[in-house]
């Protein structure tokens, strides 16, 4: 049997807050699954607004004509566009639990790398992983109220991220040589570059080694 959702995948983004390896359970003692991923505001992303915007349309439209012509009342859709940032945010987000019941389960989500390989084994994502995510346009109705809902499928993991989100460029910075580095999984000791007045061979009091 053909599913009954509609799937697309979003362009290539920036995760904020990403909950999609283990579900968030800080205000669902169930858990929810979720990431809001930051993408360019252009054509592809644009694409993927229009397709989600019908899909909603038309899943009113179907609601309105059940409910005799009365058309329900509609909740925001899940993005958010910053023009002065040239960007727009995609708010995705699954219950980790679906049915009731004896058909009660638990959903999944499909991790793959850079290549389009399927990831085995464990995985963490970090705030700033570069993602693509394939979403189902899950649609509701709970009176008076009408839904769309962009669940994580399956997500291609192109960078695993550095826990911030964002690097200083998107407030105007430019990278300064010789400057302090904070540490990293590359360079986990960082950089401080020595004050004037120091002693040579000296970083912030303690001896250098060679």
């Amino acid at each position: 049997m053909a599913s009954k959702f509609k799937f697309k995948t979003t362009p290539k983004g920036v995760a904020n807050y990403p909950w999609l390896t283990r579900p968030d359970t800080k205000y669902d003692e169930e858990g929810e699954y979720k990431v809001n991923l930051v993408c360019p505001l252009n054509e592809e992303s644009q694409a993927f607004i229009d397709f989600v915007e019908e899909e909603y349309k038309r899943h009113v439209e179907i609601t309105k004509a059940q409910l005799g012509g009365k058309k329900p009342k509609e909740e925001d859709l899940g993005y958010d566009v910053n023009q002065d940032d040239g960007t727009v945010t995609f708010k995705i987000k699954m219950k980790r639990f679906g049915g009731k019941g004896e058909k009660r389960f638990e959903k999944n989500i499909a991790f793959f790398d850079a290549t389009g390989t399927p990831i085995k084994g464990e995985l963490t994502i970090k705030p700033g992983a570069e993602l693509k995510i394939s979403c189902r346009l899950f649609t509701w109705y709970v009176a008076p109220k009408v839904g769309l809902r962009m669940e994580p499928a399956a997500v291609q993991v192109i960078s695993l991220g550095n826990g911030t989100g964002v690097n200083g460029s998107r407030y105007g910075f430019e990278e300064e040589e010789g400057g302090y580095v904070a540490p990293s999984m590359d360079n986990p000791e960082g950089y401080t570059p020595q004050a004037s007045g120091e002693p040579e061979g000296q970083d912030n009091g303690k001896p250098v080694e060679f």
